[in-house]
C-alpha cells in the first residue's frame, strides 16, 4: 500500500523527526498541535509527555562510510 503526503504534511513530518532525533520535544510538540486541531490540549502536559519520551531515546549519532563502489572500507561511528 503506498500513500501520499501534501507538502504541507511533508514539511510537518520532517520538523517532527527532525525535534526526535535532535531532542528538541517543543518542536515535536508544536507539529502536534497543528494536527491536534481545533480541540482542547494541555499543552504543559503534552510538552512534558514528548520530554519523557525523547529522554528515552539514544543520543544521536553520525555514522559514515568510506570506500569503494564495492563495498565500504570502514564504518565509523561517532556518538
Amino acid at each position: 500500500m503506498v500513500g501520499r503526503l501534501t507538502e504541507e504534511r511533508r514539511d510537518q513530518m520532517i520538523r517532527m523527526l527532525l525535534g526526535l532525533v535532535r531532542h528538541e520535544p517543543a518542536r515535536v510538540a508544536d507539529v502536534m498541535l497543528d494536527w491536534s486541531g481545533d480541540s482542547t490540549v494541555d499543552e504543559a502536559a503534552l510538552l512534558l509527555e514528548i520530554q519523557t519520551f525523547v529522554a528515552c531515546l539514544p543520543k544521536t549519532c553520525v555514522i559514515t562510510a568510506s570506500g569503494s563502489r564495492a563495498g565500504y572500507a570502514g564504518v565509523r561511528r561517532w556518538c
